[in-house]
């Protein structure tokens, strides 16, 4: 993913990611050990900080929830094309050649598999981070 920084919002989705997923992780950067944050609450925190400017801001908001709904859409289809794949694996390997290795399709296919499984939990955390993300600036706001 390219980096996106957006200056509208001063927002760095790359940054705020990274900072995200090492809740509770050490960072191993220059031969120190640092923790970023060590629970949910600091990183929270961290954020009310950061973009109180923002917190009231409905374009802000709107920006968002624009990006969560981009990302569900990309786990929405990464997870339909997992089973179209697998068929067309299949279908292929038994078409083209009649004498097949059955294992060696088997394998393509569990490979396949690995691949796309890693590619949905990467982009379940991306979906999950936008979500956590729009609760602690917007929810409050939005109750009031």
């Amino acid at each position: 993913m390219k980096n996106r920084k957006y200056k509208d919002y001063n927002f760095d989705y790359n940054y705020e990611y990274k900072l995200y997923t090492s809740i509770g992780k050490y960072s191993n950067s220059e031969g120190k050990r640092k923790l970023f944050f060590s629970r949910y609450s600091e990183w929270k925190k961290y954020l009310e900080q950061t973009y109180t400017k923002q917190k009231d801001y409905d374009d802000f908001y709107r920006f968002l929830r624009k990006e969560l709904r981009y990302r569900r859409s990309k786990r929405d289809i990464t997870k339909t094309a997992i089973i179209p794949t697998e068929l067309v694996v299949f279908t292929c390997s038994f078409s083209i050649n009649e004498n097949y290795n059955i294992i060696s399709v088997v394998i393509i296919a569990i490979m396949i598999l690995i691949l796309f499984s890693v590619m949905i939990i990467r982009e379940d955390k991306e979906v999950n981070f936008m979500e956590d993300l729009i609760e602690v600036l917007f929810d409050k706001v939005r109750e009031k």
